[in-house]
């Protein structure tokens, strides 16, 4: 049965020549999440294609134009409210480097940083992306780097 209550959002995996991830400090007072270390994304509009949606918030989030979409996993979380699921697609992209990653969004988003996939154990990340984290190795990404 249908419920209005499960939404689909996406995540955007970047890495830089390195091999660390771009990740977002959600703002303090985020719905959901708050202050914690997530990668940039956001809820897919009506008729959009998951993968658009990913590259629209890229883009919106941290001015980033990405293309190569490579779709990475999929985790689903629950909150009390205002949505009780939400399902998150993770695509990685590549990414155009001549423009450096930025804060577009400063009512969403307080830092935007690069961190290695051992960094990220050790800050509060955002509940997808923990989620992800514990289902997916980012070595076998950076194995598979599109």
């Amino acid at each position: 049965m249908w419920d209005p209550r499960v939404h689909v959002g996406t995540a955007a995996i970047i890495m830089d020549p390195s091999e660390r991830v771009l990740v977002i400090q959600r703002a303090e007072d985020a719905t959901h999440g708050a202050s914690t270390w997530g990668l940039p994304g956001g809820w897919i509009d009506y008729r959009e294609w998951p993968e658009e949606g990913c590259r629209r918030e890229l883009m919106e989030e941290v001015g980033v134009n990405a293309i190569n979409p490579k779709l990475r996993g999929a985790v689903s979380n629950t909150w009390l409210s205002p949505v009780d699921t939400a399902v998150c697609l993770f695509y990685q992209f590549d990414w155009h480097r001549s423009i450096e990653p930025r804060i577009c969004e400063p009512h969403k988003i307080q830092d935007i940083t690069w961190m290695s996939p051992q960094t990220l154990e050790s800050v509060e990340l955002f509940a997808p992306l923990q989620t992800f984290m514990e289902r997916v190795s980012f070595d076998n990404l950076l194995s598979s780097n599109p």
